[in-house]
C-alpha cells in the first residue's frame, strides 16, 4: 500500500474511532448498565453474519462496477468496498462515496462509471431493504415505525427508478447535460437488475441475523422476535439511505433503530443495543478493511 494511502487509512481510522467515543460518552448518562449483562456469545457469534453480508454486498459492488465497465477487477472493486466502507460510520455518507469515486479513479475507472454505480448501489439497497421489511410485516403483522404503504410506495418508486428503460435514459440525459465522460449509453438487462436485487435482500437479510444475535447478547430475545429485529434493521437503512445527504444521518439510523427496537423491548435496552451496533460493527469493518490489504 502506498504511504499516502496508508496515512489516509490511519486518519479515517482515529477520526472514526473518535466519532464513536463521542457518541458514547453523549448517551452513557441514558443508560442503567446495572440492569445488564453482556452475553459475549452472542456478541461474538453476530461477527459471522455481519462478515457474511459485507462479503456478498463488496460482491455486489464489484458486479455493478463490470457491468458497467467490463474491464474492472472484482477483487479491486471489492477491496474498495471494504476501505470505504469504513468511513460509512462518519457523519454524512459522502465521505464513503468520494472515497469510492477517488480510489476507482486511481484503477483507472472514470468518475462517471463510479458515481453511477454508486447510485444503483444505494437504490438497490433501498429496494431489497423495503422486500425484506414487507416480508416481515407478513410473516408477524404489527404497527411499524412506519406504515406499510409508505414503503410500498418506495418501493415502486424504486422499482419504476431501475426499469431499464428508465435508468438508462435518465443517467445518459443527466450525464450529456453535466458534459461527463466515461459511461457510454448505460443500458442494463432485466436479469442484471433481478440477480443484484437478490443479492441484496439476502445482505440485509442476514445483516437481521447479525441485529438478533447482537440483540441477543444484551437482553434476552425470543426467536419469535426475529421478524421484528429484521424489520427493525430493514427500516432502519432505509430511511437513512434515504437522508443520505444530512450530516446527521447516522443519529436518524440510530434513532430510527432505538424506536423499532423499543416497540417490543425495554427503552433503555434498545439503546444500548443501537450504541453497541454501531461500536461493535464499525470495529469489524476496520479489522476487514485491514485484512482486505492482503487481497
Amino acid at each position: 500500500m502506498k504511504p499516502s494511502r496508508r496515512v489516509l487509512g490511519y486518519a479515517i481510522a482515529a477520526l472514526i474511532f473518535g466519532f464513536i467515543a463521542y457518541s458514547l460518552l453523549k448517551s452513557w448518562r441514558q443508560i442503567d448498565l446495572s440492569s445488564f449483562t453482556l452475553d459475549a456469545r452472542y456478541l461474538f457469534a453476530s461477527l459471522v453474519p455481519h462478515a457474511a453480508g459485507m462479503a456478498l454486498a463488496a460482491l455486489g459492488w464489484g458486479l455493478i462496477v463490470r457491468r458497467l465497465d467490463p474491464q474492472s477487477s472484482l477483487i479491486k472493486s471489492a477491496k474498495i468496498y471494504y476501505y470505504t466502507n469504513v468511513p460509512k460510520n462518519l457523519p454524512g455518507t459522502v465521505w464513503y462515496m468520494f472515497g469510492r469515486v477517488y480510489l476507482h479513479e486511481k484503477e483507472g475507472l472514470a468518475k462517471a462509471v463510479a458515481s453511477v454505480a454508486l447510485v444503483l448501489e444505494m437504490v438497490l439497497i433501498v429496494l431489497a431493504s423495503a422486500l425484506v421489511y414487507l416480508a416481515c410485516l407478513l410473516l408477524q403483522p404489527g404497527a411499524g415505525v412506519v406504515d406499510w404503504r409508505y414503503i410500498l410506495l418506495t418501493l415502486a418508486a424504486g422499482a419504476a427508478l431501475l426499469h431499464p428503460g428508465v435508468f438508462g435514459r435518465v443517467v445518459n440525459w443527466v450525464l450529456g447535460k453535466l458534459n461527463q465522460s466515461g459511461v457510454a449509453n448505460v443500458s442494463l438487462q432485466f436479469r442484471d437488475i433481478g440477480l443484484w436485487l437478490v443479492l441484496y435482500v439476502v445482505v440485509i437479510a442476514i445483516g437481521g441475523v447479525a441485529l438478533f444475535l447482537l440483540v441477543n447478547a444484551v437482553y434476552p430475545a425470543a426467536v419469535g422476535t426475529f421478524a421484528l429485529i429484521t424489520r427493525a434493521w430493514a427500516i432502519s437503512v432505509i430511511l437513512s439511505s434515504l437522508v443520505f445527504w444530512l450530516p446527521g444521518h447516522l443519529g436518524i439510523r440510530d434513532g430510527i433503530l432505538v424506536m423499532a427496537l423499543g416497540s417490543f423491548m425495554p427503552m433503555s435496552a434498545a439503546l444500548v443495543v443501537a450504541l453497541l451496533w454501531r461500536v461493535w460493527m464499525a470495529l469489524d469493518e476496520l479489522l476487514w478493511a485491514a485484512l482486505a490489504t492482503r487481497l
